[in-house]
């Protein structure tokens, strides 16, 4: 429904700030900038946690930010397609503010032909410890695509860096990046995994301060490619921060779409009320 819907036909660098806020989405727990999925701190994007708090220096004592579990970026040929380094074609950032669903779908021009990257995403009302993405690719060409995807540890902070210590991991396919801050000792610990039924190779990839996957596959032209991502975030000050690992295995156990209806209801109970 028009009424509920936010939207940005064109993408202009010199937005990304106030769009950032713009498209804002949460649930009590976390918030999440609109900014772009590849986006990196230069862009200012965050996952911004209720309640826990550093200070460093002479700087405010500020809100945490936590690694980053949205995180994702294409590459065709060995070149990053992502904003704002590739210019798109076209561009199109929307928010169901009924439902807090935000969708970006961003083209671009690449020497083989066109390429669409489309993702919805969700911080959700049903689960609070959840982020949720669905990131659909479609080529037009038939060749090799690659989507790189985990999370990125390198946070935006405005009186920072919080995290003394970031460490990486990866067990039974779900990647994980803990940080711990140098003030009051919190521990945030942000948890990944992505799947996806077409063929396709993937590896680890090792960047500082991320952990990352790469899916590589052999598009074919017109065919949508799907990637649904799940990540979770916890931090020490939660009672339920003992085994959140499993906790996240558990959520990461239901399909996105069970945990894209179970939004969805729990933000109409919301406005009933």
């Amino acid at each position: 429904m028009e009424l509920w819907t936010l939207r940005e036909t064109a993408y202009r660098p010199e937005d990304n700030d106030w769009l950032g806020n713009k498209y804002l989405t949460g649930n009590g727990y976390m918030g999440v900038r609109g900014t772009m999925e590849e986006s990196e701190k230069a862009q200012l994007p965050a996952v911004n946690l209720a309640g826990a708090y550093d200070k460093v220096g002479d700087g405010w004592r500020e809100s945490l930010n936590a690694p980053n579990g949205l995180y994702a970026y294409l590459c065709v040929d060995g070149r990053e397609y992502r904003l704002p380094q590739e210019a798109p074609v076209r561009h199109l950032q929307q928010l169901d503010f009924r439902h807090a669903v935000h969708t970006r779908e961003t083209v671009w021009n690449t020497p083989r032909g066109e390429i669409s990257l489309r993702c919805e995403r969700f911080a959700s009302m049903a689960s609070f410890h959840l982020l949720a993405a669905r990131i659909t690719v479609t080529a037009a060409f038939d060749g090799p695509v690659s989507l790189v995807t985990g999370i990125d540890g390198d946070v935006w902070d405005i009186h920072g860096p919080h995290y003394v210590t970031l460490s990486a991991a990866q067990q039974d396919g779900i990647l994980s990046v803990t940080g711990t801050t140098g003030e009051s000792h919190v521990t945030v610990t942000t948890f990944e995994t992505a799947r996806y039924d077409f063929d396709a190779q993937e590896t680890e990839v090792s960047e500082d301060k991320r952990a990352l996957r790469s899916i590589v596959w052999q598009a074919k032209a017109g065919v949508p490619y799907v990637i649904e991502k799940l990540s979770a975030v916890y931090k020490s000050t939660d009672p339920e921060f003992p085994g959140a690992a499993a906790q996240a295995q558990a959520l990461f156990a239901v399909p996105y779409a069970e945990h894209l209806a179970a939004h969805t209801a729990a933000w109409e109970r919301i406005w009933d009320d």
